[in-house]
């Protein structure tokens, strides 16, 4: 069975073995030759295959009835272009070579890997209760911080040169 996959996939998107519901698109992909030298459906087709290989794992099927219909094009994709320009290669593979082609397959992953972190997650650690005055402080500075966006909104001017002066 044939494949298309994306050159250089792991340069341009820098997550791994997941599905997101987004791709990030580098400026250096406007000023390429596939960019430049295409026609709006060849270019068309490189953001939709670039969508399609984030989902599939940069492995896609080679077929065009495939492709328009999953990518929700009005006509058939012509891969011609894109070959041409060394934005996407065919790769050949049977049922056996699948796993082998790709990046990560099952055996080496490692069995005591921890998952992955999300941005700003942090561990979980018991705080201790707060005193009486650093609540009471706490509570002050939050009623002060209050007064200061009501006085921003109402009077930026005067706000902002109290904040520069004190």
């Amino acid at each position: 069975m044939k494949f298309l996959r994306i050159r250089d996939w792991e340069r341009l998107q820098h997550y791994k073995h997941r599905s997101p519901p987004w791709i990030k698109l580098h400026r250096d992909v406007l000023r390429s030759q596939t960019w430049v030298t295409g026609d709006d459906a060849s270019r068309t087709l490189a953001i939709a295959l670039m969508m399609l290989a984030a989902e599939n794992d940069n492995c896609i099927p080679f077929d065009s009835v495939y492709v328009q219909r999953a990518a929700y094009l009005n006509a058939a994709p012509n891969f011609d272009q894109l070959i041409a320009t060394g934005f996407i290669e065919v790769i050949e593979s049977d049922a056996s070579g699948m796993l082998a082609s790709r990046k990560h397959d099952a055996s080496n992953m490692h069995t005591n890997a921890l998952p992955e972190k999300r941005r700003g997650e942090e561990s979980r650690v018991e705080k201790p209760a707060l005193t009486r005055i650093e609540r009471d402080r706490r509570e002050r500075l939050t009623k002060a911080t209050l007064r200061g966006l009501r006085n921003l909104e109402t009077h930026p001017r005067e706000y902002w040169e109290v904040q520069r002066q004190g």
